[in-house]
């Protein structure tokens, strides 16, 4: 089955089970939630298609072709995102680098 990562917060005194591929978040993965976020588009709905613009149109190809690319995501990077945009202090150690028994204060999550 493969080896886990595990997500340390120390704030919350928490340790999430991730899966191993999830080592990190990726530059272009965040610029594109950040790109979403800041840019998302919801006015869109109120036109009708003979008022779309060129601009209209534009924008919701970015948003799609971000959405797409986010899709293949894991959850776990999401919470990274949602950690590192806040300025929680997070750790991330592989199984065979952590004994979970000196977190006997923290809650695992598996």
């Amino acid at each position: 089955m493969g080896w886990s990562n595990y997500l340390i917060i120390p704030k919350w005194k928490i340790i999430i089970e991730i899966p191993r591929h999830v080592d990190e978040l990726y530059e272009a993965k965040e610029n594109a939630l950040d790109w979403l976020i800041d840019h998302y588009y919801s006015d869109i709905e109120s036109k009708k298609i003979n008022e779309l613009t060129i601009d209209d149109l534009s924008e919701l190809y970015n948003v799609f072709d971000s959405a797409r690319y986010l899709a293949e995501s894991d959850s776990s990077e999401f919470l990274l995102y949602f950690l590192k945009k806040n300025n929680i202090e997070f750790e991330i150690k592989s199984e065979f680098d952590i004994n979970l028994n000196q977190f006997k204060d923290y809650k695992i999550f598996r």
